[in-house]
């Protein structure tokens, strides 16, 4: 999870443990609560389980010489804060996020930079591309659970239809999707995250808006990681993706999404769009309207529909199209309120008598869980292929409750730490496995080489330990014939661009 070696032949043992201590016996290494990112079934726990090569990538060393680095590249670099390597000879692999001459800060999983002489902190919107990449599965109806003879506990639809609602768990011909049947009245179907499930509670079911990550699942009752990680911060930058098929009706099919204040809700006409924007129940400005080719929604054929709230941006799509989306003057951060927020929801976990949960309300929480919804009104429609995405979001603190050091957006004036500011040549970078990433939010040491006239604060990447930009992955993680032999077997599934 800290980077990548530097040569192919690395040394990767066969199997994660038994742990070597000198002057103790072996230690096995026990691996339980390993669960399914979107159905939360409990994987049977593995002692000493078989380890299987790394990711092999290719880097484009040169490309920094055509043009600077850019926020959001997948770089490699030489650690900075590895104190086992005096000579930096390790290489790390995160992505860019703060740029030389930056003051960079994370709020609320989002970064927000402040250049010299800048009253406010601006929001870093990402690309498309890594936008893309870093979409973390909460539901996907493609792979809904069929068997339950294994689980302790039946797994139970997330999506429910409210009292009385004329929607179905199945298309209107049978098979996997869900179907609406009703011209003169109306449904809902709004998500249940079944959060609980990850601390302890009955209700079976996933992990919900949390930031947890099926990616580098803990250890049980290992002494460095004494508790697997269910997630400590709801995350409200969602996508709701699906296709949908309208055979009767002339009624709207509503979309909503909720952050914090805010409440979106996209409209679904036969022949045309609408968005709606509310900030505590009451409307903002008039509805957004976008017009459709005749009967586009209304023919039968199924429409790709996506709607997305990532980075303080509303848009909805159609069929690939983005028909409608949020300006920055409708919608955008409020950096002190947030601040505020974060810093009352840092204050609860630090109390460790808090364990987020989606829908919590006793009191209310500073940063509320998002809700979910589709609701269909007098027609007769399928929806399939229904996903639920959550953005990825980057922490305050780590799976084993460190708080960051910088980045932080509490000011600290009498030590370091809060807010970094970038000198020049200096970058600051961040794993996409944000609870289990060891990145420059935590780094203490200083490079010093008096040889080469480079001092530089702990949470930089100097400018020439950048080795090159992440490419392409040319060997995914491979399969070992047996135990004792390499891995010989790429998943050639796997191979791909790395953005």
């Amino acid at each position: 999870k800290r980077g990548v070696g530097n040569e192919d032949d690395i040394d990767i043992p066969s199997h994660a443990g038994p742990e070597l201590v000198e002057g103790q016996k072996p230690v096995n290494v026990v691996y339980a609560d390993l669960h399914c990112p979107m159905c939360g079934y409990l994987l049977p726990k593995e002692t000493n389980p078989a380890v299987y090569y790394g990711d092999r990538i290719l880097v484009l060393k040169y490309v920094y010489l055509l043009h600077g680095p850019r926020r959001w590249d997948v770089v490699v670099f030489k650690a900075p804060d590895d104190p086992s390597s005096k000579d930096y000879s390790i290489n790390y692999i995160k992505r860019l996020t703060g740029l030389p001459g930056e003051t960079v800060m994370i709020l609320d999983g989002d970064v927000y930079v402040k250049h010299k002489g800048d009253a406010e902190f601006e929001l870093q919107r990402k690309t498309e591309a890594a936008q893309e990449a870093l979409w973390r599965i909460i539901y996907d109806d493609d792979y809904r659970p069929t068997e339950q003879a294994r689980r302790a506990v039946p797994w139970r639809q997330p999506w429910e239809a409210a009292g009385g609602s004329n929607w179905s768990g199945k298309l209107l011909g049978g098979g996997r999707g869900f179907s609406f049947s009703d011209m003169a009245g109306a449904g809902t179907l709004a998500f249940n995250s079944h959060s609980e499930r990850g601390r302890g509670g009955d209700i079976p079911g996933n992990y919900g808006y949390g930031d947890w990550l099926a990616y580098d699942q803990h250890q049980t009752g290992h002494a460095d990681q004494p508790r697997a990680y269910f997630g400590n911060y709801p995350v409200s930058d969602l996508k709701l993706a699906f296709y949908y098929s309208r055979s009767a009706g002339d009624g709207p099919l509503k979309l909503t999404l909720t952050k914090l204040d805010h409440s979106f809700t996209a409209e679904l006409l036969p022949d045309r769009v609408m968005l709606r924007h509310e900030v505590n129940g009451k409307a903002v400005g008039e509805p957004r309207t976008a017009g459709l080719a005749a009967h586009e929604l209304g023919s039968g054929m199924p429409a790709r529909i996506e709607f997305t709230n990532v980075d303080y941006r509303v848009t909805l799509r159609v069929n690939g199209a983005s028909l409608l989306q949020t300006t920055d003057a409708e919608y955008h951060p409020d950096v002190a309120d947030l601040r505020k927020r974060v810093a009352a929801h840092e204050e609860l976990l630090g109390t460790r008598a808090f364990a987020y949960r989606a829908g919590r309300d006793d009191p209310p929480p500073p940063l509320p869980a998002p809700t979910v919804s589709i609701r269909a009104e007098r027609q007769r429609c399928e929806v399939s292929h229904l996903g639920l995405w959550r953005d990825s979001y980057y922490t305050q603190r780590d799976a084993q409750d460190n708080v960051i050091l910088w980045g932080a957006p509490q000011e600290r004036p009498f030590s370091d730490g809060g807010p970094i500011e970038l000198g020049p040549e200096e970058y600051f970078v961040m794993g996409d496995n944000s609870p289990s990433s060891y990145d420059a939010r935590y780094w203490r040491h200083e490079v010093h080489l008096p040889g080469e006239a480079l001092d530089v604060k702990s949470g930089r990447v100097p400018g020439r330990f950048l080795l090159g930009r992440a490419f392409f992955v040319y060997w995914p993680a491979g399969f070992r014939p047996t135990d004792k032999m390499p891995g010989l077997v790429p998943n050639f599934s796997e191979m791909r661009f790395i953005r």
